[in-house]
């Protein structure tokens, strides 16, 4: 969607009675923008909205009007060892979105209005990171970073506390990824650069101004804590490693745009890529010119892959279908071995836990999908 920054124009999102034959013509999926001249306002932009929602408007000269859009949750969630769960909830209320980080014993109350703690953001949260059972980090739209803690006292309710503030990026992060060593974080986002946090020091220690030439979708962490991939609008998958200052490789061509991307865990040299027509290619950084593997799990833009901890070859992935599939890339052919459709709306996020799959997405729900390995030990993941 557009952004209140964005190109230097005061855009605000609204829904309500679409009263002109022109603007009845926007379907439930629209993936694209149209220009509509209506003089005085000029022109206006359907975007892209979910299933069974109003219409978009998007007015350039600033007019705005009371939404009644659903409240978008679970943009970002991640599963504690202590079994709550952590659900970052992204709404619209009127033409203003608002964010929140959200404490909850279990995923059934995740939409209830009901949660055990809960700390509101400057602006909605793009991406968690666990850091320890009671501390994680949240990227927000705003462009900072923000260190959160879980606190009780006594007998008292659990509070989420902010122990740290940063506005760092020139506009919203977009993902977040942490080192293996658990020292250093990365984060993305749409000014196009990439950071490099010390956690120990909380302090910035390398930036790549231009490490893309366009938005940078997702950033992921190899076994080696010194290396890490990212994915961007400018259709490049390149691997970095923070002992040099450009790029050590950009990975060969995608035959599509890449919109998120993970690391095998415990290899050190394969990842899987998720693109905009659906398809997910696994590749290995010794033959960047060639896809190890190749998915057709989705038919829409793909927002969110994820490894299996324990289970290395499972690889779980959610799109704009409103599905949530399950591949073993160790398979040579058959590979999907699971396919939900529980979620209504768009699924923005993926969590491992205890052998289930964790999923949350626009419908305002966190879905587990349990019973696919009972035999799996703990594990978390951004959702």
């Amino acid at each position: 969607g557009l952004r209140e920054s964005q190109n230097g124009a005061g855009w605000r999102a609204l829904s309500g009675e679409v009263c002109r034959a022109q603007q009845k013509a926007s379907a439930a999926h629209v993936s694209s923008l149209w220009p509509l001249l209506r003089p005085p306002v000029g022109e206006e932009l359907v975007g892209r909205c979910w299933p069974k929602a109003s219409p978009l408007l998007f007015f350039p000269d600033g007019l705005s009007f009371e939404a009644s859009l659903p409240n978008v949750h679970g943009r970002a969630g991640v599963v504690l060892a202590d079994e709550c769960l952590v659900v970052a909830c992204n709404g619209l209320t009127g033409s203003r979105w608002h964010g929140s980080v959200q404490l909850h014993r279990s995923p059934s109350s995740v939409g209830s209005g009901e949660c055990l703690a809960s700390q509101v953001a400057d602006s909605t949260v793009a991406a968690l990171v666990v850091l320890t059972p009671t501390s994680f980090l949240a990227g927000l739209d705003s462009g900072a970073l923000e260190l959160l803690r879980l606190s009780k006292e006594g007998e008292g309710a659990p509070e989420i506390e902010s122990l740290f503030y940063q506005c760092d990026h020139d506009a919203g992060l977009t993902s977040l990824a942490l080192s293996t060593d658990g020292c250093r974080l990365a984060s993305t986002g749409w000014d196009h650069s990439i950071k490099i946090w010390d956690l120990r020091s909380m302090q910035c220690t390398k930036t790549y101004v231009s490490a893309h030439a366009d938005v940078v979708w997702k950033v992921a962490f190899s076994a080696d804590p010194h290396v890490f991939i990212s994915c961007g609008r400018d259709g490049q998958v390149r691997s970095w490693d923070i002992r040099l200052s450009r790029p050590a490789t950009i990975l060969g061509h995608c035959p599509s745009v890449p919109r998120a991307l993970d690391w095998q865990p415990q290899s050190p040299s394969t990842y899987a890529v998720g693109l905009e027509c659906g398809q997910v290619v696994v590749r290995d950084l010794r033959q960047p010119g060639s896809d190890v593997t190749l998915l057709r799990p989705h038919r829409r833009p793909i927002h969110r892959l994820l490894f299996c901890p324990v289970r290395p070859s499972w690889l779980a992935s959610c799109a704009d279908d409103c599905l949530v599939a399950l591949a073993d890339t160790s398979r040579t052919k058959d590979h999907l071995v699971y396919k939900s459709q529980e979620h209504t709306e768009f699924v923005r996020g993926l969590a491992w836990d205890s052998g289930r799959l964790l999923s949350s997405g626009w419908d305002g729900r966190v879905h587990v999908h349990a019973g696919m390995a009972p035999s799996m030990q703990l594990a978390s993941g951004e959702a």
